[in-house]
């Protein structure tokens, strides 16, 4: 929670102050087209939570969209309200979302519209092939939170290729194989 009482805190406005002064202080310098920013709503971390984030992102989205940023990448978590439908109503560019999604669920959200990019950061992590074993409608391999923001190697790049895995210890699979997507030529996404 926000406790400031300087021209930081207080209200939605003045808790949504530096981040939209970041945006505006780095767009000169690199393009707001080049800018993403990640939101968390609902997300608790120590003392850090936000007591209402539903006014924060009806504050934020549609400033963050008045300013063209490049992106806004949302945290998807049980937040008791349609995130992803009124990130969608109030932000003019591209949405990426993840936290918890599986192949299914983010080809759902991708086909309603409410999302342009799905993002697999834990699954990637436990699977290094994972768009292979979306493709292929294969088992996803549990990641192990003990290891996560450990020192060395365990926990981030010790996780075994679906070939080499035990299968009965992994997830069901969460789609069914899948033609690999062709764009139209005019329609094909950007590379950086």
């Amino acid at each position: 929670m926000n406790r400031r009482t300087d021209e930081f805190g207080g209200g939605v406005e003045g808790r949504s102050r530096f981040l939209l002064a970041l945006v505006d202080a780095l767009a000169p310098l690199w393009g707001a087209d080049r800018i993403g920013v990640r939101l968390h709503p609902g997300q608790r971390l120590a003392d850090v939570h936000d007591n209402d984030p539903v006014l924060t992102c009806r504050h934020l989205v549609p400033e963050l969209s008045r300013r063209g940023v490049g992106y806004l990448h949302l945290s998807l978590r049980p937040v008791g309200w349609n995130l992803l439908g009124m990130a969608r109503r109030l932000f003019d560019g591209t949405i990426v979302a993840g936290g918890g999604l599986s192949s299914t669920s983010a080809a759902q959200h991708l086909s309603e519209g409410v999302m342009d990019l799905a993002s697999f950061g834990r699954a990637f992590l436990a699977n290094p092939d994972l768009v292979r074993r979306y493709q292929q409608g294969w088992s996803i391999t549990r990641p192990d939170p003990a290891t996560y923001y450990t020192q060395g190697r365990e926990g981030y790049i010790d996780y075994p290729l679906f070939a080499d895995t035990d299968v009965p210890t992994q997830i069901p699979p969460t789609c069914r194989p899948r033609p690999p997507m062709t764009w139209p030529e005019d329609t094909r996404p950007l590379r950086p």
